[in-house]
């Protein structure tokens, strides 16, 4: 998963800020470690011999927050997406939140 997000998000700022690119963006460690060698990258020169292991990986978890994506990088695997709350948070969990706080 790290490594789709990481493709993506250089393929953002390579498409997004390409201004970067004619400054100095200079990460030669991450290139021989073999980071423009990770399928789909194209905005990063591969290495001939990258010196580390490198991927590109799905997403396996149903959740697709932050906590759920470090839990998958770790080995687990999450069955359930934690709640969402783009209306933000009913009084019910505002409630047990103050109880728990003491607030």
């Amino acid at each position: 998963m790290l490594c789709c997000i990481t493709r993506k998000i250089l393929q953002f700022i390579h498409e997004s800020y390409p201004i970067i690119y004619t400054m100095h963006f200079n990460i030669p460690n991450m290139i021989k470690l073999g980071l423009g060698n990770i399928e789909g990258v194209s905005c990063i020169e591969k290495a001939g011999k990258p010196l580390g292991a490198f991927c590109r990986l799905n997403e396996v978890s149903k959740g697709k927050d932050t906590t759920t994506g470090h839990w998958e990088l770790s080995g687990l695997v999450s069955e359930q997406a934690f709640p969402t709350y783009p209306e933000g948070f009913p009084e019910e969990v505002i409630g047990m939140f103050k109880e728990a706080t003491g607030l």
